[in-house]
């Protein structure tokens, strides 16, 4: 245990409201230890012997010649607790390396040190004598140290004093989530109560710590367990979100296996995690009757007493429910209780002063938000799919489905021989004028636009069409024919819904491909209101010079000298600890990475930034498990904060164990901020992950039908659409039976289905106003940015034009790995930026996986390294 303490040697100084008497700060020089003198005393103490050290037994232990210096001890006491405040100096007349010792009788419940830890030793085995004994202490020649202790003694009041102890064996289950990081110290202290007084040495004992899945820390009996306990403990860390349903299941699970007589749970009835509805605890906790008696003990700060209270009937009621910092002697007669509350409970000196506090009036908990609105926010996405028809209906009422027979060919272009010949695909010729059999269009309505000027668009933009033929011709040599669309022009001149009405190239990769390139559209704004247009068009080969491939190999940057001076480097992403982790990150030195993430975490364990670093420390030391803990403590801490929720499952979704609790945490999240589409996104790609295809493509295919065509929306729609291509490819890649109808629904909603391995990569900020650039580099070290979008290797980068929206990376089943993806921060609403960079890869076998690269950026105009994706063997 380990507390910092303003105390030395007090002169009137006040402690939990009671002024303590004035003392000498005179030191007494020794050869050893001088004896401190007569201690002052409080007035009306509760009972004539206050514990107080024992001046011969304190002393130095170890090497080199140390001089200690002792003043006058202060003595308080409120209610049946006391403490004795003890100031040293510690002279050391040479190098010097040792201990500070001193006694502790049977009423001593707590020490501490300023500066040092302290733990306790029995002297000549397990029945010896208490001795509490600092950790070492190194002092150099000439060197002065000053040194604070605390002692909390406890004296039994009437009807409170322990009884015998007995052999149960019992089963102690310490909550060590993030927000516990105050009460670590108390709860290896109520170990040791437990072990020392509650029960006798012989006693089977089981101590197990749980945010996440539990972990058993000590396995044995009462007599065995030791100071080495609270290392353990306090190695351990509090880390992670409490999933209070799994730890009360496993707990039940356990007692049922080991047959445990007593079970102890620390909890505030919070759960960050897993299940937290009250119905589904109570149904976990309900588990633990068998016969075990179940206490309860309660930490400091927020609680939801009311679910306690649930909990405590659903166990049985045979315990009791008590506060973890309640006095030795106020746990001791809950112990000995049967079903009851004791009725007034008091809070030791020792503990830190929010617990007091908040003891009678805690602050609400922040309860994590429902998941129903937010999943049913996901349900009305799914039901917003456009459904497919039945395949024996299919051909009747769909005209893409599949490989339908042309229509009676058009005359045609060209040498017949040629027109066969893949290499030999020419640009597409294009009849942009209404076939002749076709009546006039009626004249516009005053306003809106003329057919010239929509003619004269789709003409100057012909090359999208173009591009769309071209990449049919190679799968179909020869194909040619006349499609029909039909768009809408809204009044600011982007495109609205647009689809084929007819098609005489019944290839559903074309016919997806000309749905995208009518919605890239721009016209001039139509003051009148919207339009709806159907425009045909003729698609045929001219020549006999096509488009060729280029070959991948050999394909450098090139340097140009002279040009425009090199602009200034971009600012340091990182600022305080933050940087200074990252930056021991990136020279590949985790030890230090660690040791300041750590020390950030002690020194700071509210802030979210703290557990960003500390989780990137750990991960780059290896230690993956501990970083999943330390990324769930961001939804440990802020439950009830949508980003950090976003924040907590973006960077939890690397991890396959992870990935259900993090797409919970995102649906809980839509409840507080609906209009979350990476959200979305998400949680239909983690539902696809899981083999459950259709809801994916349903939840995606809603999202996509409920985004406006415009052209602040046009990337979004976009990636959204290369969603549904990757998840569609997986499924008929897995279900060949079902390719005519996923073809010819991907066709009508704009979307080709890759044939080869493929990967999306899109950045998930955790705030939904940032403005992230994402830049991604090849083998051949050519990036595809906003400016840029094209890597000649293969693959585009799509990216909102301006201002926040999504960005994204898509392949083209061309390969040029690895591949860099790096991000630069335009714009926040907040004081950083977190998330992470999430590919979804196909394999081209229906197999999907993800990878979660996680970012931080803190400034402005700031560019970051995600990661590096290798490719798969």
């Amino acid at each position: 245990m380990t507390m910092r303490l303003a105390l030395r040697c007090a002169r009137g100084v006040a402690f939990s409201g009671l002024v303590l008497a004035s003392s000498s700060c005179a030191p007494r020089s020794g050869a050893a230890v001088s004896p401190p003198p007569e201690p002052a005393r409080v007035a009306e103490a509760p009972w004539p012997a206050l514990p107080t050290p024992d001046p011969p037994s304190l002393g130095w232990t170890g090497t080199g010649q140390v001089t200690v210096e002792a003043s006058t001890p202060v003595i308080g006491a409120a209610g049946r607790t006391t403490w004795t405040e003890l100031g040293f100096v510690l002279r050391a007349s040479g190098p010097a390396r040792g201990t500070l010792s001193f006694p502790a009788d049977a009423l001593t419940v707590g020490a501490s040190a300023e500066g040092l830890r302290l733990h306790e030793r029995r002297l000549g085995g397990p029945g010896g004598a208490r001795v509490l004994e600092t950790e070492e202490i190194a002092l150099g020649e000439g060197e002065e140290r000053r040194v604070s202790v605390r002692l909390v003694g406890q004296a039994p009041g009437p009807g409170t004093a322990p009884g015998p102890g007995t052999a149960a064996s019992t089963l102690v289950l310490l909550a060590t989530s993030a927000a516990r990081s105050y009460d670590l110290p108390r709860e290896a202290e109520v170990v040791r109560l437990i072990a020392k007084d509650v029960l006798t040495p012989n006693s089977p004992l089981v101590v197990a710590a749980y945010d996440g899945r539990p972990e058993i820390l000590f396995d044995g009996t009462a007599g065995d367990i030791g100071p080495a306990f609270a290392t353990t403990l306090g190695e351990r860390g509090a880390l992670g979100a409490t999933d209070l349903a799994g730890a009360l299941g496993w707990a039940a699970a356990r007692a049922r296996d080991q047959r445990h007589d007593r079970i102890v749970i620390v909890s505030d009835g919070v759960a960050t995690a897993g299940e937290v509805d009250s119905k589904a605890l109570e149904l976990a906790a309900g588990k633990l009757q068998g016969g075990a008696r179940v206490d309860w003990l309660v930490p400091g700060g927020a609680r939801d007493s009311e679910r306690l209270a649930l909990l405590a009937r659903a166990a049985g009621g045979l315990g009791s429910t008590a506060p973890l910092h309640a006095t030795d002697a106020s746990l001791l007669a809950a112990f000995q209780s049967h079903g009851a509350e004791p009725s007034s409970v008091e809070i030791p000196a020792s503990a830190p002063a929010w617990v007091a506090s908040v003891a009678l009036a805690p602050p609400a908990p922040p309860l994590l938000p429902a998941r129903a609105p937010g999943a049913e926010i996901v349900g009305v996405f799914a039901a917003s799919a456009r459904p497919t028809a039945p395949s024996e209906a299919r051909a009747q009422l769909d005209p893409m489905a599949g490989d339908l027979p042309a229509s009676p060919p058009t005359a045609r272009a060209g040498d017949p021989a040629q027109e066969k010949d893949v290499a030999a695909v020419a640009k597409a010729l294009s009849a942009n004028a209404p076939a002749p059999a076709a009546a006039a269009p009626p004249p516009s309505p005053p306003g809106r636009l003329p057919p010239v000027a929509i003619q004269l668009v789709v003409r100057r933009n012909f090359g999208r069409f173009r591009a769309c033929y071209i990449d049919a011709m190679r799968q179909k040599p020869g194909v040619k024919g006349r499609v029909v669309a039909s768009f809408r022009i809204d009044r600011d001149g982007s495109v609205g819904v647009a689809r084929v009405l007819e098609t005489e190239i019944a290839h559903p990769p074309f016919v997806a491909c000309v749905v995208r390139a009518l919605e890239a559209l721009s016209f001039p704004e139509s003051p009148g209101g919207s339009v709806t247009v159907t425009y045909p068009l003729t698609f045929a080969p001219a020549d006999g010079s096509g488009p060729t491939e280029k070959p991948l190999s050999g394909l450098m940057p090139v340097a140009f000298g002279g040009g425009k001076p090199a602009a200034p480097p971009p600012p340091d992403p990182w600022l305080g600890d933050v940087r200074t982790v990252e930056e021991a990150i990136e020279r590949d030195d985790p030890t230090a990475a660690l040791r300041v993430a750590t020390q950030a975490r002690l020194d700071g364990p509210g802030s979210a930034l703290v557990y960003v670093a500390l989780a990137d420390a750990l991960a780059a030391a290896g230690r993956g498990e501990e970083a999943a803990r330390a990324t769930a403590s961001i939804a440990d801490l802020a439950p009830a904060d949508a980003p950090a929720l976003r924040m907590a499952a973006f960077r939890s979704l690397g991890s396959s164990a992870a990935r259900l609790t993090a797409e919970d945490w995102l649906v809980r999240s839509l409840s507080l901020e609906p209009a979350s589409m990476d959200a979305v996104r998400v949680i239909a790609e983690l539902r696809a992950l899981r083999g459950d295809f259709d809801a994916g493509l349903q939840i995606l295919d809603g999202l996509l039908a409920a985004t406006p065509a415009s052209r602040a929306t046009a990337s979004t729609r976009e990636v959204l659409r290369a969603d549904l291509s990757l998840l569609a490819a997986a499924l008929v890649a897995r279900d060949g039976s079902r390719r005519l109808e996923i073809e010819s629904w991907a066709a009508a909603v704009g979307v080709v289905l890759p044939e080869q391995p493929v990967f999306l990569a899109a950045s998930l900020p955790h705030e939904s106003g940032v403005d992230l650039d994402l830049a991604v580099a090849d083998l051949t070290e050519a990036r595809a940015t906003r400016a840029t979008p094209h890597l000649a290797t293969g693959g585009k980068l799509v990216s909102s034009t301006v201002g926040p929206g999504p960005e994204a990376f898509l392949s083209d089943g061309r390969r040029a790995y690895p591949y860099d993806f790096e991000l630069t921060l335009r714009a926040r609403d907040r004081s950083f930026a977190s998330g992470a960079v999430a590919v979804l890869e196909h394999d081209g076998r229906g197999d999907l996986r993800m990878t979660a690269m996680p970012f931080v950026i803190q400034v402005r105009d700031a560019r970051v390294r995600a990661g590096r994706l290798e490719e798969r063997p």
